[in-house]
């Protein structure tokens, strides 16, 4: 008996110096953007700041549609999501040295570029295992191009489903690879 009490104190104190990973959680947000009015027969495109999940975590998997400032889901008959990137703002985006904006020009932006959807309705889905790392202070912001196929103007807002897990590491490094390239769509270099 007067062993189990030291013991037992060693082994409070090294639970408390050596505590456990926190269980592992998967989460799901929905966010959106402000109104973006989109004239009739026209083209409404631009760079915006977005939200972003407000949780230290990894990204696994995102979605994107346009609703209306109701939240409805607007047909691509109507507005159609051309394209959208979204990118973590202030950090220098490894697949591309040079961003452009839409007249050409260089931005001095730096942006990592992690998920690009268009027409083609393309939701990221990465495999077990991987992530793209997301800060609950990371700043996030948005590439995007509708089109009206209407005579009317439209409100709309572009809303984006984000999948993410807590607790846990996740890799985001090819194996030997530096600096650590984030893991993004073939497709995002067509699009900026």
């Amino acid at each position: 008996m007067r062993l189990a009490l030291p013991l037992l104190l060693v082994a409070g104190l090294a639970a408390l110096a050596f505590p456990g990973r926190a269980a592992a959680s998967a989460g799901t947000v929905v966010l959106e953007t402000s109104p973006i009015t989109v004239s009739a027969f026209e083209v409404a495109r631009g760079v915006r700041l977005a939200p972003s999940p407000k949780v230290d975590g990894y990204v696994i998997g995102m979605s994107a549609e346009v609703v209306d400032v109701l939240g409805n889901p607007v047909p691509m008959q109507d507005v159609m999501l051309h394209h959208v990137v979204v990118a973590k703002v202030g950090v220098p985006d490894y697949t591309c040295g040079v961003i452009e904006d839409y007249s050409g020009d260089i931005s001095n932006l730096r942006a990592e570029r992690f998920y690009a959807e268009g027409e083609e309705h393309f939701a990221l889905s990465l495999p077990e295992g991987y992530g793209y790392p997301n800060r609950g202070q990371d700043t996030w912001g948005l590439l995007y191009m509708l089109m009206n196929h209407h005579p009317h103007s439209m409100a709309v807002k572009i809303r984006y489903t984000v999948r993410y897990v807590t607790g846990e590491p996740r890799c985001r490094r090819a194996a030997g690879s530096s600096p650590p390239e984030a893991i993004c769509t073939a497709a995002v270099s067509h699009w900026m």
